[in-house]
Parts: C-alpha cells; structure tokens; sequence
C-alpha cells in the first residue's frame, strides 16, 4: 500500500486524509494519506523519515520554502517561486513540485 502524508505544524484539521480516501477508494486505489504533525526543529528529520516511508508528500507553511534546500531535485517552477507543495518520493529521492 502507498503511503502519502501531509507535514505541517498544524495539521490537525485537514480534510485532506478523507478527501484522499475517498477518491482513492473511487479508483480502486490502495494507499493512505496521513497527517504529520512537525515541529520547526524537527523538520529535518521528518523529511528524513518521509523519504523512507512516504510516496509523497504535501507540506503546509512554514515548510514550503525550507524545503526547497533540503531537496534532491526540484521543478524549475518550484525553483523559480522558491516555494514547494507538493514532494514526490522516486527511489528515495525527494523531488519537489
């Protein structure tokens, strides 16, 4: 099963878990999405952790821009916003969008 998530300081209310599972189960997909509650110092280490267990990933402010330096690769849009969204796991690299 794939595994998505959601990294952010306040995550808690996100909608975005059933809208996932919902849509997900209209495909006949199996995966999950999760909400990750991260705070500012550990930030890092979350990345660490998503790029082994996680698919993907959306990331909620303050996130979207410190990301962007601790990326494997990244959008030319995302670079040129210095900002990322969303983070696509491929054979453990992170690659934002």
């Amino acid at each position: 099963m794939r595994r998505y998530a959601l990294l952010g300081g306040r995550v808690e209310g996100s909608l975005s878990p059933a809208i996932h599972k919902q849509i997900w189960q209209q495909l006949g997909a199996e995966a999950t999405y999760e909400l990750w509650s991260v705070r500012v110092d550990a930030f890092e280490a979350a990345l660490e952790r998503a790029r082994h267990e996680l698919a993907g990933f959306n990331l909620t402010a303050p996130f979207k821009v410190q990301a962007l330096t601790h990326l494997d690769d990244s959008t030319a849009r995302a670079q040129l916003l210095s900002s990322v969204n969303t983070v696509r796991v491929e054979q453990g690299a992170l690659i934002g969008h």
